[in-house]
């Protein structure tokens, strides 16, 4: 414990350096105090932190101000991947709550990474793919943090957890009862130990339920690519805050569209389709006129359409 507190001691002390240096617009010394906190993140503290992915993040900006862009895409999709086994660990025994309030922490790289990508990279193959990757482990993460427990519940392997699923349901019940009919102060104090107890049995149930623990750490646009019907693709919108690294500010948000065809992860390719105040009614009008095959998420919607019905579009 004493040296975990004195590594990060020493890693603020490199952070503090690195804006000294990036106030001066030094930014080659800057660079080089963060890679040399992100060494005290990696080896005297425990790799999978946040400590990490904020040095490599803050590594990542410097790289594209000095137009090393190529390393800091790198950098970026590390610190994605160090969020991801964090966020396997944070599901493995959490509730809804703290799921999706860890994503809203963490989605500030992805949109980070995407805004370098749309940037720099939007004739790069390789970079396309990590950007789609990266897009479908974060829509795994989104989904998987609205509870899955109805889904799978009455499965096999989870049976013997009826009686706690069960006995959640009826407090959820109860708590949404009371949020908006509670009269006296018993009842007030009733309904916090309602939302304590639920959250526990929550915890428990995602602690022993794999599509919450999110075990299964290969879906990528292989496994992806493998599972599509045959003569189909796979149309991904995604909707994200897209970082001005230029004029260093967040500009509107905008609409990415990912399409991976049917056993061609290779050719998995990525459309910037602009502002997301004037697509997001398209899309709209695209899932009400085409079928939908797979399940909305916070980002957007994954839609599966035919070839024939994509080059007619």
């Amino acid at each position: 414990m004493y040296q975990e507190i004195e590594a990060i001691k020493i890693w603020e002390k490199y952070n503090k350096q690195v804006v000294d240096f990036y106030k001066q617009n030094n930014y080659l010394e800057a660079i080089k105090c963060a890679k040399e906190g992100l060494k005290i993140a990696e080896k005297i503290m425990f790799k999978d932190n946040l400590c990490t992915t904020r040095s490599l993040k803050t590594l990542g900006g410097l790289l594209v101000i000095t137009h090393q862009y190529q390393e800091a895409l790198a950098r970026f999709t590390e610190a994605v991947a160090v969020e991801n086994k964090i966020t396997r660990k944070v599901f493995a025994c959490s509730s809804e709550v703290e799921r999706m309030r860890h994503l809203n922490q963490i989605r500030n790289t992805t949109e980070i990474l995407l805004s370098l990508v749309v940037t720099h990279f939007q004739n790069n193959p390789e970079a396309i793919k990590t950007a789609f990757d990266v897009v479908i482990q974060r829509n795994l993460f989104s989904v998987a943090a609205i509870s899955a427990f109805d889904s799978v519940i009455c499965e096999p392997p989870y049976q013997h957890l009826t009686d706690q699923w069960e006995q959640w349901r009826d407090i959820e019940e109860h708590i949404a009862y009371l949020t908006f009919n509670q009269t006296t102060t018993k009842e007030r104090e009733g309904l916090k130990l309602l939302q304590q107890e639920s959250e526990r049995l929550e915890k428990y149930l995602a602690s022993q339920i794999a599509a919450v623990q999110l075990q299964d750490p290969t879906i990528n646009r292989y496994s992806i690519a493998r599972r599509l019907p045959i003569d189909s693709v796979l149309v991904e919108f995604f909707r994200f805050n897209l970082y001005d690294f230029r004029n260093k500010y967040w500009a509107s948000p905008y609409h990415i569209a990912f399409v991976l065809p049917a056993g061609q992860p290779e050719k998995v390719k990525m459309q910037v389709l602009g502002k997301a105040v004037k697509i997001e009614p398209l899309i709209q009008m695209i899932s009400r006129i085409f079928p939908t095959a797979y399940v909305n998420t916070p980002e957007g919607k994954i839609i599966r359409l035919s070839k024939t019905t994509i080059n007619q579009f």
